[in-house]
């Protein structure tokens, strides 16, 4: 019968039932607003992330390319690059075994930890702020 079922009073759908079909409510322009700073706010922390995590590894492979050479370790470069890559690369070393032969692969599983989050979580960063703006 048409008065049977979901929404019978006045036949049809009952919107209020039915997930996903929120896209009938009208947003105020204050509610606008706030979703379409929200997505810009959200576009520029995943660019800031995406730059950051670009020089880290930059960082990582400068750090990787002096322990080819015998630089001095006092340079405050070589400070620099020990100071800022060594906790991660220190830890990484601690939970994952990378040293095999007398060679050390946790600068290759940093960098693909990076590759990894600069394709996953800055990717879906900017896909959410597009759809939020």
């Amino acid at each position: 019968m048409a008065g049977d079922g979901p929404g019978a009073e006045g036949g049809g759908l009952d919107k209020g039932s039915v997930p996903g079909l929120y896209i009938y409510r009208i947003l105020s322009p204050a509610e606008t607003w706030k979703m379409f700073a929200l997505g810009h706010l959200i576009e520029a922390l995943a660019y800031i992330l995406n730059l950051a995590l670009t020089i880290y590894m930059w960082l990582i492979i400068a750090r990787a390319l002096l322990t080819w050479v015998n630089p001095d370790p006092y340079n405050p470069i070589v400070r620099f690059l020990y100071n800022v890559t060594e906790p991660v690369l220190g830890w990484v070393r601690n939970r994952v075994p990378v040293v095999f032969g007398g060679l050390d692969l946790s600068p290759l599983v940093v960098l693909l930890g990076i590759v990894f989050l600069q394709r996953f979580l800055i990717s879906t960063l900017f896909d959410l702020a597009r759809r939020l703006g």
